[in-house]
């Protein structure tokens, strides 16, 4: 079956059938292909939620006639998606009302690069839990354009990339995610198996996170089983109510590198903690 998608003036016909202006819902597994017709306009959508989840047999995406400028959730946009190869995006996608992020991409286990337009801002966002989680085709991932700055929940983020060629985070090297210095983590509380399953990462610069707000960081690094070094030195853990399965499985780790005094776990009386180094390597030092 092949699907039209036909988008009206202020109205669209979404695969997910959860958007508040479509005037219909389509078998998601079934639909093949998507095209604009003439006349589509979607300048006064609000709501994109779910808008493509479960299109498992949509091979490419052309939304370079979608204006976005409306929107301001986003939340499982593309969750699903897993046959897709390719989104192509211009400047009328324009994400600045946007809030919500989180699952956008979740399970675009076909992607092997996402080319995000100039207006894909993200100053508005606060949540960006599960966004490329499952997105294990990924060869790269550019996103030093994001700014973070409002974000709240990070958790899952960049969960479940262990069958991607993506080998390490914050660096420059080709195969890696790449970020700015905007990406910043001041006001996340929640960094939950952020990096969960990405057992191909064999360096993870964490340089700029501030986790002065973290709450909880259970499984944040879970089954990082290639990570030989783990220099958390900028993390501060004064509110850190859970780390349970932090450091799980990272069976090559033979080094941890903590604040003297900002990383304050050992202290805490109502700390939950368990597994926190269960499977790990043979941690021989740190500081701290």
């Amino acid at each position: 079956m092949i699907a039209t998608i036909a988008l009206a003036m202020g109205g669209v016909v979404a695969c997910g059938g959860k958007t508040e202006t479509a005037n219909t819902a389509v078998e998601t597994e079934k639909i093949e292909k998507v095209e604009m017709t003439s006349g589509s306009n979607t300048a006064k959508v609000k709501y994109m939620g779910s808008m493509f989840e479960g299109c498992s047999k949509l091979i490419s995406l052309d939304l370079r006639k979608f204006n976005t400028a409306n929107v301001t959730n986003m939340e499982s946009m593309f969750y699903g998606c897993t046959g897709l190869t390719s989104i192509s995006f211009s400047t009328a996608f324009n994400t600045y009302k946007v809030s919500d992020m989180s699952s956008m991409f979740r399970n675009c286990s076909g992607l092997t690069s996402i080319s995000f337009p100039s207006t894909f801002y993200t100053t508005n966002v606060s949540y960006m839990s599960y966004m490329f989680y499952g997105c294990s085709g990924l060869k790269s991932l550019n996103i030093s354009g994001f700014n973070t700055a409002v974000v709240q929940d990070m958790s899952y983020m960049f969960a479940g990339l262990n069958n991607s060629s993506i080998t390490s985070f914050g660096t420059t090297s080709s195969s890696t995610i790449r970020i700015g210095s905007n990406f910043k983590t001041n006001n996340v509380s929640n960094f939950d198996y952020m990096f969960s399953n990405c057992s191909k990462l064999t360096s993870l610069n964490l340089s700029n996170f501030d986790t002065s707000f973290g709450e909880t960081m259970e499984g944040m690094f879970q089954y990082c089983s290639s990570l030989t070094s783990l220099d958390l030195s900028s993390f501060n853990t004064v509110y850190v109510t859970n780390s349970s399965n932090m450091f799980y499985g990272m069976s090559a780790v033979t080094s941890i590198y903590v604040h003297e005094t900002n990383w304050n776990l050992a202290e805490k009386t109502y700390l939950t903690s368990t597994n926190m180094f269960a499977s790990a390597g043979n941690i021989t030092g740190g500081a701290g």
